[in-house]
């Protein structure tokens, strides 16, 4: 009996699941994943999200990132970004943790700063009576 594993498919999904901005439904965006052959496009997803993010920055109305099979089968890494948006991964920021180090390869550590950009969740002390 011939047994195929497909690593690279799962790594190369862990990679843009690492750096796509919205987390949800994520068996059916694996399922899309391999639909679209994620693998063979990664480094072009990878530089189209990070332009799609610093696209987001600029001012005005944006809409809201879709899940990430729609985004997939949809292929919205074709989509035309704003030329200023446009940076090779060299010079981009990880479209997560905002690293200058480019995309990150460490998912620990751009964990670890996306966690600590963000809010913290601490009441505040009740006021004396």
């Amino acid at each position: 009996m011939l047994f195929v594993s497909i690593p690279q498919q799962t790594d190369t999904f862990a990679e843009f699941w690492h750096c796509y901005p919205v987390h949800k439904a994520k068996k059916d965006a694996e399922k899309a994943w391999r639909q679209v052959n994620g693998a063979q496009h990664l480094p072009v997803i990878l530089e189209a999200i990070a332009a799609q993010k610093r696209e987001r920055l600029s001012p005005g109305w944006h809409p809201n990132w879709p899940y990430p099979a729609s985004w997939l089968r949809a292929e919205r890494w074709t989509d035309t970004v704003a030329l200023s948006a446009r940076l090779t991964l060299d010079d981009a920021l990880c479209p997560r943790c905002g690293s200058p180090e480019g995309l990150c390869r460490d998912i620990k550590t751009c964990n670890a700063r996306w966690l600590a950009q963000q809010p913290k969740m601490n009441p505040a002390p009740a006021e004396p009576a």
